[in-house]
């Protein structure tokens, strides 16, 4: 990573395709220099949204909180609910 700027990464979480990675995804900050952000995988026309392929902030957030307990801080910046 370049000194000059900051890496974020937006991540948009597929259920039964990459729901099952929010953990290593978190993860890539412990070693690299990166910010991380869930997106929700939003209609547009042609991607074949789905609701069904949707992953909830609530599910985003259990699996966050089941896996680190009490060793997390989550700076939450919620743009809608």
């Amino acid at each position: 990573m370049n000194a000059n700027f900051h890496v974020k990464i937006n991540i948009v979480l597929i259920k039964g395709f990459n729901e099952d990675e929010i953990i290593n995804f978190i993860r890539l900050t412990k070693d690299l220099d990166v910010t991380i952000r869930f997106i929700e995988f939003m209609p547009f026309d042609g991607n074949r949204w789905n609701i069904d392929k949707m992953v909830s902030y609530q599910t985003i957030m259990k699996t966050v909180k089941n896996y680190f307990s009490e060793r997390l801080i989550v700076k939450e910046k919620r743009c809608s609910k």
